[in-house]
């Protein structure tokens, strides 16, 4: 099939505007959807909204946003719902209102062919349910913080969510995870310890994580979002395609 026809840009649109539920509060509004989470407040995936309805009064819908997120003390946030001019149409009235604009540098990959990836790095890959220091280490050294340990731990509560964790010599160096649905599969945080770096645990990591994937799940297809030049170029060996059909973009409002 073609990664850029309609039936798979719709599925995976509606993967993405609904990730966040997995993981954190929604509230349904004529206008859209708001994601939050007071107890993970530095998470912007967990506390941001998306205006589904283009033409609606977006003035009244952004004004009922912004008291939303204030009244939990969370800074009111924006992502896009990836609908066809959508960000020309909001622009004038985020402005209009004190939003802060910034379009990201990440982009979709979609697997689409077979992996070339070669490793001689020894690695032993397996799926764990529950994190212990080290790995909750390798994640918040990565991410600065706990923001993002805060989802993964919520998450792994999911059969759907998979922690893949490399070990070598029973040492865990490395990680990933898969989320399973429909016919979707997303890979996410693929992290390598700091000190282990440069020692191709990576490259070995996506190796493994692909074998476990058509394992798992065959049929479905794989896709992930990336902004690195080092790591997408392992992506690329892996069979990755750039998926240009969504711009991200989030918007925000400061206290």
């Amino acid at each position: 099939m073609s990664f850029a026809s309609s039936i798979f840009s719709h599925q995976l649109v509606a993967r993405e505007r609904n990730f966040p539920a997995t993981f954190a509060h929604v509230c349904e509004k004529p206008y859209g959807k708001l994601f939050y989470d007071a107890d993970n407040p530095y998470s912007y995936d967990s506390n941001h909204g998306i205006l589904l309805k283009l033409d609606t009064d977006l003035e009244t819908a952004l004004d009922d946003l912004i008291m939303f997120y204030r009244l939990r003390n969370l800074v009111p946030r924006i992502y896009p719902s990836y609908q066809e001019r959508e960000k020309e149409i909001l622009s004038p009235v985020l402005k209009q209102r004190g939003f802060e604009t910034k379009t990201l540098d990440a982009q979709i990959y979609i697997r689409t062919n077979p992996s070339v990836i070669s490793t001689k790095t020894r690695l032993q890959v397996k799926r764990i349910k529950a994190m212990d220091a080290q790995i909750r280490e390798i994640i918040r050294t990565d991410d600065g913080g706990d923001w993002n340990l805060k989802i993964m731990e919520c998450l792994l509560r999911l059969d759907s969510y998979h922690l893949l964790v490399g070990y070598d010599k029973g040492e865990p160096v490395c990680l990933a995870t898969l989320t399973f649905m429909d016919n979707l599969s997303r890979l996410d945080d693929v992290v390598t310890e700091l000190g282990n770096r440069a020692k191709g645990y990576g490259r070995a990591l996506i190796k493994a994580v692909l074998d476990y994937h058509d394992q798992v799940a065959p049929g479905n297809h794989l896709y992930l979002w990336s902004s690195s030049p080092t790591a997408i170029k392992i992506y690329r060996e892996a069979g990755f395609e750039v998926f240009d059909k969504l711009e991200p973009w989030e918007a925000w409002l400061d206290f």
